[in-house]
């Protein structure tokens, strides 16, 4: 439906290849400026590589990385597993990340989440609800600002498998909001929810007419 894009709802995911230029990006708002945050998503890796499941990057640094906003992906832990790393990097190129311990299976799905709150100073990574590793020692402020033309959102780079279910807040939640919500949907209009991607398609009731306006022969055709 033009109405409501999930009329009736179809569950998919939006699946990344991990090569190069293989990633979904946002067009850039003002709400995605955070200086504290929560990122969830569910993810099911194809392999062992790694990458970014969803990050906001608001210049590039002297040596060609980028300073960003925040942060959550996987890196290798050294064998056939991931491990989930969450955080962000200052405009001087300080970078303040957490590396959660334990493994994330490849070919099966799993709920990440990471929340920053600039207050307490308070990084922590969730995976499946449960806390994994915390610090509050980290006291630099995220950038949220840098140079006209370099900020960007992306989901998916260097990524291959699936990603379901991107949230993105404009606060930290807590270890009960993620634990008691990870599994289901929530409401677009929830207070702090900034963006979210379910990724969802339907098909359009309106497309049942052959000669209506919305008319596609078959298949979903909406897309949140």
């Amino acid at each position: 439906s033009p109405i409501d894009p999930i009329d009736p709802a179809i569950s998919r995911a939006m699946r990344f290849g991990g090569a190069g230029p293989d990633y979904l990006e946002v067009p850039v708002g003002l709400n995605q400026r955070l200086s504290s945050w929560t990122l969830e998503a569910w993810v099911n890796p194809s392999n062992a590589l790694g990458g970014v499941i969803t990050r906001r990057t608001v210049q590039k640094l002297a040596d060609g990385s980028d300073a960003m906003n925040y942060v959550l992906g996987l890196t290798t832990n050294g064998g056939s597993g991931l491990q989930p790393y969450a955080g962000y990097v200052t405009v001087d190129g300080h970078t303040n990340l957490l590396v959660a311990a334990g493994s994330i299976m490849v070919g099966g799905w799993t709920h990440l989440a990471a929340a920053y709150d600039f207050e307490s100073a308070t990084l922590a990574i969730y995976t499946n609800g449960i806390l994994s590793v915390s610090s509050n020692g980290v006291h630099d402020a995220p950038p949220v600002n840098g140079r006209v033309g370099e900020a960007f959102l992306r989901m998916g780079e260097g990524f291959s498998g699936l990603i379901d279910e991107v949230r993105i807040w404009d606060f930290a939640r807590t270890g009960g909001e993620i634990s008691t919500n990870y599994g289901w949907t929530v409401s677009i209009d929830a207070p702090g929810l900034r963006n979210y991607f379910r990724f969802d398609d339907g098909q359009a009731v309106t497309n049942m007419f052959p000669f209506g306006t919305y008319h596609q022969a078959y298949g979903a055709q909406d897309f949140t």
